[in-house]
């Protein structure tokens, strides 16, 4: 059985969301396909945030067995001129690949190449995703959709990561020694009676309006936010109120991202990459949807809630989110201040609700076939000579 060499391209727009998504898709298809990765990244001091190891003023190293070139638009670059596209060829999220590159892969047996598109709940996607669309050149990409329903791509889900989030979050001392590694220090008995909050969203974000919801439910809280953020609507001289602590915590890896999500109460995420992680940590969330023009955000937020079972209220306190980060609550406006709704949500019966259905959907879509397993079978349905000896 041959190896199956691929290259994965990522350009680098959301800073993180996009790179760590295909940093995932990298290792997953490296340790548990087989497939030789080669990974192109535009802007390697993004990685470089997740990989400390990673050196910005190298252009091809290996970490973790995996090839990562520099990707440069430069057309008389030496490193793209000097090498043969491989087997399989990944566009991260249908980023537009180098000239120089696609005129090689027009050879007589072309590489497979997929379009990975964004994440969507859309009811279209399901019936684009697999599609070939033909170019003049002779080459044909492959649209590759990922998704919440059987048809579409599926989530990146590695082997083993629910067993690993059922340990961790049964396992309530590991929880607090590793908190206390990040600065919040809780006996048994203080953790039981106060809200983790995790805090990674864009700089638009109410925080405001989040801390003026904890704020009204009385309940001691701890905000963990990266300790580089900078948020538009927190002035210069923010103090939170007495029984919320607000706590700067370093950047995590991945893996360590996953144990702050399995450790909180309550998270707020954005981009896609963190939105999945979220999603499997089985805990309420908020998803800050990477804000797009024609307010599509809003469209793939809307599409995604009505996939949920989530309680009304809480719907309607995420798409607040969205819309005050953008737009903020006017004077006048008809529809609930959401600090207040926000608040209501928080607050039993409505976040007990929120728990049962955030677990619920988790364990639904688990039980769907992962993004890298979907792509693996769709390069073998391809060109199955990829599997041959």
């Amino acid at each position: 059985m041959r190896q199956i060499r691929a290259d994965l391209f990522c350009r680098v727009i959301d800073n993180l969301g996009d790179i760590g998504v295909m940093w995932r898709l990298a290792r997953q298809l490296n340790v548990e396909k087989n497939w030789s990765i080669r990974l192109w990244v535009d802007n390697t001091s993004a990685l470089a945030r997740m990989l400390p190891n990673l050196d910005i003023q190298n252009r091809v190293q290996d970490i973790e067995g995996i090839s990562i070139c520099h990707w440069s638009d430069n057309p008389s670059d030496l490193l793209m001129a000097s090498v043969q596209p491989n087997d399989v060829v990944i566009a991260g999220f249908s980023c537009e690949l180098p000239a120089a590159f696609i005129t090689k892969m027009c050879r007589p047996t072309p590489p497979i190449w997929f379009q990975l598109e964004y994440l969507s709940a859309e009811p279209w996607v399901r019936e684009f995703h697999g599609r070939s669309s033909p170019r003049q050149d002779g080459l044909a990409p492959i649209f590759f959709f990922p998704g919440f329903e059987t048809g579409t791509g599926g989530l990146l889900r590695e082997a083993g990561l629910i067993a690993q989030r059922d340990a961790w979050q049964s396992d309530i001392s590991q929880q607090l020694q590793w908190l206390s590694a990040m600065g919040v220090s809780l006996t048994p008995e203080q953790r039981q009676r106060t809200r983790l909050v995790s805090l990674f969203a864009y700089e638009n974000a109410p925080v405001d309006k989040l801390l003026g919801a904890l704020a009204l439910t009385d309940q001691p809280a701890i905000v963990l936010a990266p300790g580089n953020a900078s948020f538009d609507r927190l002035p210069k001289d923010f103090k939170p109120p007495e029984h919320i602590i607000w706590q700067a915590i370093p950047f995590l890896s991945q893996p360590e991202y996953d144990c702050l999500l399995w450790s909180m109460d309550f998270n707020i995420v954005r981009g896609e990459d963190s939105f999945v992680r979220a999603i499997w940590a089985k805990r309420p969330f908020i998803w800050h949807v990477y804000p797009q023009g024609e307010e599509t955000h809003k469209i793939k937020l809307n599409a995604w809630l009505a996939r949920t079972s989530l309680p009304s209220q809480v719907q309607t306190a995420l798409r607040l989110w969205v819309t005050e980060s953008t737009l903020g609550h006017t004077a006048g406006d008809a529809t609930p201040p959401l600090a207040h709704i926000l608040s209501q949500t928080l607050t039993h019966p409505l976040w007990f609700d929120w728990q049962c259905a955030s677990e619920n959907l988790s364990q639904a879509l688990v039980q769907a076939p992962d993004l890298a397993s979907e792509l693996d079978e769709l390069s073998c349905q391809w060109q199955p000579d990829h599997r041959s000896g």
